[in-house]
């Protein structure tokens, strides 16, 4: 049998070496998703209280009437008239 060279010391050296940086780089990705997942979380959740109190606040809203009128554009609403 003969030995492969490419499995030298020196080959072995320089694989376990790119394996280490590849790890501290995953291991820096990782944290930063970790730290950007939390963030959104907390986005999310502050989101979502804001749409609780809109829906709250929803109902005394409509008993107001509309500032401008109907919102539909005059334009998008078919008069059966002509």
């Amino acid at each position: 049998m003969s030995e492969d060279k490419s499995d030298g010391p020196e080959d072995v050296s320089a694989a376990l070496s790119e394996c280490e940086q590849e790890v501290d780089h995953l291991k820096r990705e990782n944290h930063l998703l970790r730290e950007s997942s939390r963030s959104f979380g907390a986005l999310a959740e502050r989101l979502n209280a804001s749409l609780a109190t809109e829906r709250r606040q929803g109902a005394e809203r409509r008993l107001a009437p509309r500032g401008t009128g109907d919102r539909r554009h005059a334009t998008a609403v078919a008069d059966p008239d002509g």
